[in-house]
């Protein structure tokens, strides 16, 4: 455990599934998918922010690292999305292999990010 482990698991949002069976947490690294009436942890964790754990003390320094960030489910329950720096959004699949992400720019013409 490293000085910031309590600091980036700390849940800065969380949101009820429409069916009321999922809940999604997110935290500062991750955006994970929980199921009700399991407690054996979550069914899914999507990684949102993995590329700044190496820049954690820069983060803390400029006071970054206590940024709180929100997320929602699609209607469908299909998809999850949470917010990011640089007016960027993430958008990942809940399904079979729900590896896959789309990483969005929130601007006055919305265009997908590269």
């Amino acid at each position: 455990r490293s000085f910031f482990t309590e600091i980036i698991a700390s849940i800065s949002d969380i949101k009820f599934s429409m069916d009321g069976r999922h809940i999604l947490s997110r935290d500062y690294m991750t955006l994970k998918l929980w199921d009700v009436n399991m407690d054996s942890g979550p069914v899914a964790t999507f990684q949102v922010h993995e590329y700044l754990r190496p820049k954690l003390c820069d983060l803390y320094e400029n006071d970054s690292i206590f940024d709180k960030f929100e997320c929602c489910q699609s209607g469908d329950g299909l998809r999850v999305a949470t917010g990011s720096y640089s007016n960027i959004f993430r958008v990942f699949n809940c399904g079979a292999g729900g590896s896959e992400v789309t990483t969005l720019e929130a601007t006055r013409n919305p265009t997908r990010a590269s």
